[in-house]
């Protein structure tokens, strides 16, 4: 394992420097180029050629060595296989800890993954639907974002906007029908939560394990992928799945494409790339945010798990919704759960656990407390 620390610090170091030489090589081309003498120097074929030899090195960071673990499964390849959607959405910031490394925050980043079939993705439309029609004045054209729900709860006037209920409705019957359309809805949730500032002390800095991506929403991805496997593995009607995340922008829409088609590519720490080739639709789609969609449940589940680690990870509400204690109970009781919970057999990851492992094994504990308590007799 040292060895294998010491190959990567060594690499990781080799792409910091590659990256340097990047930027000084095009601050130099500039100056060539003004000067009218790219050419005449040569210089103008040395700038892609160190931009190549550092996207090489960067790519190799987020490579798994060969003594991972791996598991393997039969997929039957002369079957139509049905498809299983994977609809993400994130909450808090991505951006780079070390851009604020002088305020020590501990700061967090949240996925929230909904695994839904076809058909209860039009259970869920319909039924949202039906719902929005019972209780705004948009009707179906409403979409539950958390972040606009909380604004519109604590307005003072909850008859306008485009969150305006009808005349006969309230907030607290709202929040009782949303608990029930989420019940009855049959999907399959997972959350990553990435404590940053412990992830940027114990592993950015350190040279620990080189083979995790390094930027966070590359990194939350990565683990959200090594669970999505894990459960269409575990799955006995064969699925396939298909990702979609929310649309952002071109090129970050670029970025995660990259990533997760290196993921699939190459494998995980703990993951070999077959199960990821074979179990998941290459490709990513993007999706903005739309009414009576699954990403609806995505946003809400990100958007909890955010607002949990904030509040020091003790109190199980949903802030956002002030009878939000059932919600988060149904999201709970639908996180993806197989054997013993470990290495990616348990839907929610905290990563680094940090001083954690106490509350994710009680975590752990209660939920195979529930699933077999829900177990037919």
């Amino acid at each position: 394992m040292d060895d294998k620390r010491d190959d990567g610090a060594a690499q990781r170091k080799r792409a910091e420097h590659l990256k340097h030489a990047t930027d000084l090589a095009r601050r130099l081309e500039e100056v060539l180029e003004q000067a009218d003498a790219l050419k005449w120097t040569g210089f103008n074929t040395v700038l892609p050629r160190i931009e190549f030899a550092a996207d090489d090195a960067a790519r190799g960071l987020g490579k798994p060595h060969q003594g991972r673990e791996t598991y393997s499964h039969d997929r039957p390849s002369d079957v139509d296989r049905p498809v299983i959607r994977l609809f993400v959405d994130e909450s808090g910031p991505a951006d780079d800890v070390r851009e604020w490394e002088s305020e020590k925050k501990n700061d967090f980043f949240t996925l929230g993954g909904i695994a839904i079939s076809d058909g209860a993705h039009e259970q869920y439309q319909e039924c949202a639907n039906q719902l929005k029609r019972e209780f705004f004045r948009n009707g179906p054209g409403v979409i539950l974002h958390t972040f606009d729900l909380r604004k519109a709860m604590e307005g003072s006037n909850q008859r306008e906007g485009n969150l305006a209920l009808n005349t006969d409705k309230s907030w607290p019957e709202f929040v009782e029908a949303l608990e029930e359309l989420v019940e009855q809805t049959n999907f399959t949730a997972f959350g990553i939560i990435i404590q940053k500032w412990v992830f940027h002390q114990e592993f950015t800095t350190t040279g620990e394990d080189p083979f995790l991506p390094r930027e966070t929403y590359d990194l939350a991805l990565h683990l959200l992928l090594e669970r999505f496997v894990s459960f269409l593995a575990s799955a006995t009607d064969a699925p396939i799945g298909s990702i979609t995340l929310e649309y952002q922008s071109p090129e970050q829409n670029a970025r995660h494409q990259l990533s997760i088609a290196e993921t699939i590519a190459y494998g995980t720490r703990w993951i070999s790339p077959e199960p990821l080739q074979r179990d998941i639709l290459p490709g990513v789609e993007f999706l903005k945010k739309q009414p009576s969609h699954p990403l609806e449940l995505s946003d809400m589940l990100a958007n909890f798990l955010y607002r949990l680690a904030q509040g020091g990870f003790y109190n199980n509400r949903l802030p956002y919704l002030r009878r939000g204690d059932k919600l988060w109970d149904i999201f709970y009781a639908k996180l993806y759960g197989e054997g013993n919970l470990r290495q990616g057999k348990f839907g929610l990851k905290v990563f680094p656990t940090g001083d954690l492992d106490g509350w994710l094994n009680d975590l752990r504990d209660e939920w195979l407390r529930r699933a077999r308590s829900r177990q037919p007799q």
